[in-house]
């Protein structure tokens, strides 16, 4: 007799696997990554070789990982800014002031960034910027720290070793702070669009900064010497360049900055693992502020082109100093590889996506799977599941105890990979035993269910 074969292998990216962090490398390819805010001005003072298209953010609560797909070339500056709610940087509107000594853009002599007032509701605290200067197969790093009279501090912080993603470290903070701030530059944009310069700031190198807070940034190309351009996330400065001192706020009808970005929760675990047909998820939070819940998304690694899918909630527990542990099942899953993400959601509605882990359930490709009815014993209802690895003819039926067919629940083309959820109900039936029976061309199975009245 021919043995039928199931074979079940779960991939967990759990613990040190499945909470897994975006890899620093300049591809914002990353699932973890969310899409903060888009070049859609469609501005070119800068020329084709200088170009932006997305900010991507993610946070686990530790670190803060940015992306910004786009390019840069010749001694020209990608300028990231930095807002966080809970401190004081140059103040709403402005970012006049002076500096001791000019580092890569940041300059004292020529106007440039130091004369800039920002946009309304915009407080600039830092500023990062990114340049290759002067062609160089190197991406260098520049930072400034502003205070209320102007830069606090400016400091030249690291470089790549190339431009194909290769990592640039800088192990001693520029303000203050601790912990690494690393980075790195793949310059194959716009070939692919998902390259461009990508980073991980540690919460920590941020003197005052915590997980109750959130994050604004904004993003501008500009030349050496703070000249600025006309190609920014979000927003559409016009039709001419900037020049020197720009005044973001006279522009009217725009925003130039990205929506409230939360660092709320710190997420200390994420797994999922299959149980009994079912993949049951579970994670663990150290510390909570003004956490709603949990959305629970889903999408089907089997399928290239799937879009995340929402299949639940969980209610958190607002404000938390001490270890709160939450769990998920997913009962509709079938054979094939399956992503999960969690969507942290605060009080006022602001939301962040936490760690993805993959769970993949793999069937023998002649093979189908016949599951346990629930409830069982059941009145007078039940559900029979069943799913197969691939397309063919499929016939659910039911028999009482001596063998005579009493219901027929599926008769049809059972697709490859889907789970089929069949009710049954027993009502004009009497208490016994029954059995259900899956029957393909290729073979059949038989299981037993009891009702109990």
């Amino acid at each position: 007799m021919k043995l039928s074969i199931l074979t079940l292998f779960v991939v967990l990216l759990s613990s040190a696997l499945s909470f897994a962090q975006p890899v620093i490398n300049g591809d914002m390819s990353d699932a973890q990554y969310a899409t903060i805010g888009t070049f859609t001005s469609d501005r070119n003072g800068a020329g084709n070789s200088n170009d932006l298209g997305v900010i991507k953010f993610y946070t686990n609560g530790t670190d803060i990982y940015i992306g910004i797909t786009g390019e840069v070339f010749d001694r020209n500056f990608i300028v990231l800014f930095l807002d966080f709610s809970g401190i004081i940087g140059r103040g709403t509107g402005t970012l006049a002031g002076s500096s001791s000594s000019s580092v890569g853009c940041f300059t004292t002599t020529d106007g440039g960034l130091d004369g800039a007032k920002m946009d309304t509701d915009f407080d600039a605290d830092y500023a990062l910027a990114f340049s290759l200067d002067g062609g160089s197969e190197n991406c260098f790093l520049y930072a400034a720290r502003f205070n209320s009279t102007g830069y606090q501090s400016t400091a030249y912080l690291a470089q790549t070793p190339d431009l194909s993603g290769s990592q640039g470290t800088k192990s001693t903070p520029f303000s203050g702070g601790s912990g690494d701030l690393v980075f790195a530059y793949n310059s194959n944009f716009p070939s692919n669009t998902k390259y461009g310069i990508e980073l991980k700031l540690p919460i920590s190198i941020f003197p005052g900064i915590d997980n109750s807070m959130s994050l604004k940034t904004f993003t501008i190309i500009t030349k050496s010497d703070g000249w600025v351009y006309n190609e920014c996330i979000p927003g559409d400065p016009g039709s001419s360049n900037l020049g020197f001192d720009p005044n973001f706020s006279s522009i009217a009808d725009q925003t130039f900055y990205t929506s409230n970005q939360p660092l709320p929760v710190e997420l200390t675990s994420f797994s999922g693992r299959f149980v009994n047909g079912k993949v049951v998820l579970n994670w663990n939070t150290a510390t909570e502020v003004n956490n709603y819940g949990f959305e629970v998304e889903r999408k089907n690694g089997n399928k290239p082109e799937a879009e995340w899918e929402k299949i639940g909630f969980v209610a958190g527990n607002g404000n938390s100093n001490s270890e709160r542990n939450y769990a998920f099942t997913d009962d509709h899953v079938a054979s094939g590889s399956f992503y999960y993400r969690l969507k942290q959601v605060d009080t006022d509605g602001t939301s962040e996506y936490g760690p993805v882990t993959n769970v993949t359930l793999g069937l023998a490709l002649y093979d189908f799977k016949l599951f346990n009815n629930y409830p069982n014993p059941f009145n007078p209802s039940t559900t029979i599941r069943f799913t197969s690895a691939k397309e063919t003819r499929a016939w659910l039926k039911v028999y009482n105890s001596i063998g005579v067919e009493v219901a027929e629940l599926f008769n049809g083309t059972a697709e490859a990979g889907k789970v089929y959820d069949v009710d049954f109900n027993a009502a004009g039936l009497s208490s016994g035993i029954y059995f259900y029976k899956l029957i393909t061309p290729a073979r059949s199975e038989t299981r037993k269910m009891i009702l109990t009245k």
